[in-house]
């Protein structure tokens, strides 16, 4: 159902560079990885953070971020990162979002969407987090061919190094 991996914080470079076992994990498994960084103190969730795209928006995942959401109890900030080009995107992503979660009724828990500007995904994350004490962040991974892993930018493998808070991705 899930698997835990807990970070022990010593990132080289060439760990940087070809990727450490828990980003492959998160490339590779078939369910949800949740990624603790060191030092990490268990406390419940009550702020999550789904960084939106639209590959993320989805009935499976955002019934996954559902269960979590009223689980805990918590509050979800759906948080997009967009440049000057992809407003648009913007809107029909959260177009999507509010047909999703209002499709039965009234979700189950309480939600913010929001965008951030940022040249860097995962630094704009991560400061929206800090700024908003975000519990646990969310993200989707999208199974990729060999090919496009290799010439592809990784979002998540960078989030999962850089993250200072549990970091859960859920498999497209």
């Amino acid at each position: 159902d899930l698997i835990v991996m807990g970070g022990r914080g010593d990132k080289g470079t060439l760990e940087k560079w070809f990727g450490s076992v828990s980003t492959s994990v998160t490339q590779l498994a078939k369910c949800p990885v949740l990624l603790i960084p060191q030092g990490t103190i268990y406390e419940p969730f009550k702020h999550i953070l789904f960084a939106s795209n639209f590959e993320s928006t989805t009935p499976e995942t955002l019934s996954y971020l559902s269960s979590i959401a009223t689980t805990f109890g918590a509050d979800v900030h759906f948080v997009h990162v967009q440049d000057e080009s992809s407003s648009k995107q913007y809107k029909e992503i959260e177009k999507r979002l509010f047909e999703i979660l209002f499709e039965g009724g009234e979700p189950a828990f309480s939600f913010t969407m929001t965008t951030v500007e940022g040249e860097s995904v995962s630094e704009a994350l991560n400061e929206y987090a800090n700024k908003h004490n975000i519990d646990l962040m969310i993200m989707v991974h999208p199974h990729r061919s060999f090919w496009e892993n290799i010439f592809h930018k990784s979002v998540t493998k960078s989030m999962a190094f850089n993250t200072r808070i549990p970091l859960m991705v859920i498999p497209a």
